[in-house]
């Protein structure tokens, strides 16, 4: 964890002012500590009399006596920079207690977490980490640099069912779960295997703890999942997408891209690309604001 700031300046392929200090942890522009690293994401000023180095936007005027780097984006580069030098490195072989079926095949550079399982004939791509307690069922497809955390189960059968007079019969799922490229899956989740086609998600997807994709789904590239979206059956989620919390999409529903789906929104018809939604029915945030206001003026 000791690294100085023009090393730092170098990785970030820019320049820095101010001594040229060793780094040797991180802090908030809140409680800044000696010799750490902090950014600042807006133009506030931070006072502080000891040595520390801060990422500022461009354009920031320093007002302390410090070293400082600008850069476009303070917070993008902060993380960079974390995980290039100072966050932990995880472990890259597997666990003793892991179980994993002969037939199938991990990738250079992955490893399996404390008492995870993988099913028959799973493949899972290059540097690829499991975590703890993840099982990984059947024929399931991980690609490389994904990073599956604890207690989450990825490619058992879904939820579906026909009545036979009246008495639920389960119908079959045969299909698998297939996962891109540099995926993320929260703690706790839940991705249900497709019925006769494949649950699908793409390359940079990125899924919160506590998030349940059900079968069939197809989540475009670069979408991020936050905590606690339902997806139900069949739902399709183009590229560069935002769920957030609490969200619940009913089955068969489709999202195109670039599209914003606001916190506790419930969305039961399809939506146009770019749209931006929130609450029930998940309405246009336009037209919600609108419902706001002719409340506020009629409860008066």
């Amino acid at each position: 964890m000791n690294i100085r700031v023009s090393d730092i300046a170098g990785y970030l392929n820019t320049t820095f002012e101010g001594d040229d200090i060793l780094i040797t942890g991180i802090s908030s522009i809140f409680n800044i500590k000696s010799n750490t690293l902090c950014f600042v994401k807006n133009k506030q000023n931070v006072y502080c009399n000891k040595p520390f180095l801060l990422l500022a936007p461009k354009g920031y005027k320093n007002s302390a006596n410090n070293s400082i780097i600008l850069v476009d984006n303070p917070r993008l580069s902060y993380a960079k920079v974390v995980s290039n030098f100072l966050a932990e490195k995880e472990e890259v072989e597997d666990h003793k207690t892991a179980m994993i079926h002969s037939t199938a095949t991990i990738g250079k550079g992955s490893c399996i977490g404390v008492y995870s399982s993988i099913g028959k004939n799973v493949k899972i791509g290059n540097n690829t980490i499991i975590k703890n307690n993840v099982h990984i069922d059947d024929n399931v497809f991980i690609g490389d640099n994904c990073y599956i955390k604890s207690n989450t189960v990825v490619g058992e059968s879904g939820f579906g069912f026909v009545f036979d007079n009246k008495i639920p019969f389960k119908v079959p799922h045969l299909g698998s779960v297939i996962i891109g490229n540099n995926v993320e899956v929260g703690a706790n989740c839940t991705i249900a295997r497709g019925t006769i086609e494949h649950t699908i998600i793409d390359n940079h997807v990125k899924i919160d703890d506590h998030v349940h994709v059900a079968h069939n789904c197809r989540i475009g590239a670069q979408t991020v999942i936050t905590a606690h979206a339902l997806l139900s059956g069949s739902v399709t989620i183009g590229e560069l997408c935002w769920i957030g919390p609490n969200s619940s999409i009913i089955h068969n529903t489709v999202i195109k891209k670039n599209s914003l789906i606001g916190i506790g929104s419930i969305v039961t018809k399809d939506l146009p690309e770019g749209s931006k939604v929130m609450g029930l029915h998940a309405i246009t945030l336009r037209l919600l604001g609108r419902f706001k206001k002719l409340y506020k003026y009629g409860s008066k």
